[in-house]
């Protein structure tokens, strides 16, 4: 069984060798396993890939995640000048179809909805918008459409189906 300074030191070697995030803004307390995280951080999706990475360390049985979303006075927006960049860097993404998507902002804070077709393209922006630097967090509510046949589209499968008969 791992100790509790054990799991502290990897968390905080793990933090360290991550390029993209600063391990001294972030404090770290390990009691019986549970994972307590303070700080600041900013953007928001640097607190995600903090718990991310913490959730992999063997040990760990809980997180308390305690840590705040920093913003940079200099950076504040308003929701309109967050919504521009949002629009923007999603119509600049070739693999999300941006006219199926809609963007609300309240307070900084991003809603996602409409509908896509696949998956990935729900993941895809979600990522885009929630990495630009005024974004204080994002919901995700896009739905994705689930591809149902209707009977006459499995009627014209079956004629286009090639015949297993030999001639």
């Amino acid at each position: 069984m791992r100790t509790d300074a054990q799991i502290k030191q990897d968390i905080l070697d793990e933090l360290a060798f991550q390029p993209n995030i600063n391990e001294t803004q972030i404090g770290v307390v390990v009691k019986d396993g549970i994972v307590t995280l303070t700080g600041l951080v900013f953007p928001s999706a640097l607190k995600i890939a903090v718990v991310q990475i913490i959730e992999k360390i063997e040990g760990v049985k809980a997180i308390a995640e305690g840590i705040k979303i920093g913003y940079l006075s200099h950076l504040n927006k308003t929701d309109t000048e967050i919504a521009n960049a949002a629009i923007n860097a999603i119509e600049w993404h070739a693999s999300v179809p941006n006219d199926k998507v809609i963007v609300e902002v309240d307070n900084g804070w991003i809603t996602l909805l409409g509908e896509l077709e696949w998956a990935y393209q729900k993941d895809a922006v979600r990522q885009i918008v929630e990495n630009l630097s005024v974004v204080k967090g994002v919901t995700n509510n896009i739905t994705l459409n689930q591809f149902a046949l209707q009977p006459e589209d499995k009627k014209k499968k079956k004629k286009l189906k090639p015949s297993n008969n030999l001639h």
